[in-house]
């Protein structure tokens, strides 16, 4: 079972959006999950987002919490880029490399990502590079990359 409640505030030249999601099955138990968005659009084909977010798990110790930057880009109705900054850590944080509880930033990334309809507007490509510097590996890069393909269905 899912349930998400989000609602926009418009505040000067900013739209802020708290989201809150909740989800349970039998399998994996629960979760629950807030993220703030700070939404300004700087011209009509651009915005800037800054995300707060902070969820627990109910395997998981402590809470996930994290904030990303974000710029992005719509070429024209078929096609877009953004470009991610993004902080994530843990207040409980335990791994291989430090066995000590932890609770700061455990990992640093940054993410480009290009995003184009591929077949109409109900079959879209994402591809999208990115590195990573995440404690578990003594903050060393880590080279990624995405590829999503969405199909949707419905009205668009």
């Amino acid at each position: 079972a899912k349930a998400r409640y989000s609602k926009d505030f418009k505040v000067d030249n900013w739209v802020i959006q708290p989201t809150q999601q909740f989800k349970y099955s039998l399998k994996s138990e629960w979760s629950e999950e807030t993220n703030l968005y700070f939404n300004r659009a700087l011209d009509e084909r651009s915005l800037f987002r800054t995300t707060l977010h902070r969820k627990t798990q109910s395997h998981v110790d402590g809470f996930d919490y994290a904030v990303i930057f974000s710029y992005y880009l719509t070429l024209s109705s078929k096609k877009g880029f953004s470009i991610s900054q993004q902080f994530w850590g843990n207040s409980k944080y335990k791994c291989a490399v430090a066995p000590q509880e932890y609770n700061g930033i455990s990992n640093y990334s940054t993410s480009l990502s290009w995003r184009q309809n591929i077949f109409k507007q109900w079959i879209s490509l994402e591809l999208g590079p990115g590195i990573s510097f995440h404690r578990q590996y003594e903050y060393e890069p880590n080279y990624l990359f995405m590829f999503n393909v969405d199909f949707y269905f419905g009205n668009i």
